[in-house]
């Protein structure tokens, strides 16, 4: 799978100190690490076609309310309202997902096994991304 969005959020976000790279396969890791950075957090969801998507708007609200939970302020309206979408949908985000139009144009072309492994929590166990553009990957020490 590639992405065209995801590569234009990473070219805009160049100047961060460090860039994440996160989905639902390293979501708790992600989590950990931002935790024990403390450091201020952006969530940058790429979207598909310059447009809103379900599965960004999901995802970035889970990880912003586990921030939130551990003491993170929220001062974003985006960020309140893709936490709104996924609490009100926490019990069942596979359920919400089948209403995505990207779920439904990999379901056209018969790919749902795509779908299922995208949709897989906490496969890997790092968080990954850049500092300063140099590539790099942290693992949880648990």
């Amino acid at each position: 799978m590639t992405t065209t969005n995801g590569t234009r959020s990473i070219s805009m976000s160049e100047s961060a100190k460090q860039i994440l790279i996160s989905s639902y396969r390293n979501i708790q890791a992600t989590i950990d690490y931002l935790v024990s950075s403390q450091e201020d957090v952006v969530l940058f969801c790429s979207g598909w076609k310059d447009v809103v998507n379900i599965e960004d708007t999901l995802f970035a609200g889970e990880l912003a309310s586990a921030l939130c939970d551990v003491g993170f302020e929220i001062d974003n309206d985006a960020t309140h309202i893709a936490m709104a979408v996924y609490e009100k949908n926490k019990t069942n985000i596979d359920g919400f997902l089948q209403k995505a139009s990207h779920v439904k144009r990999i379901k056209k072309l018969q790919s749902e096994e795509d779908v299922e492994a995208c949709l897989r929590r906490n496969t890997c166990q790092c968080s990954t991304g850049s500092q300063r553009w140099k590539s790099s990957t942290t693992r949880n020490q648990k």
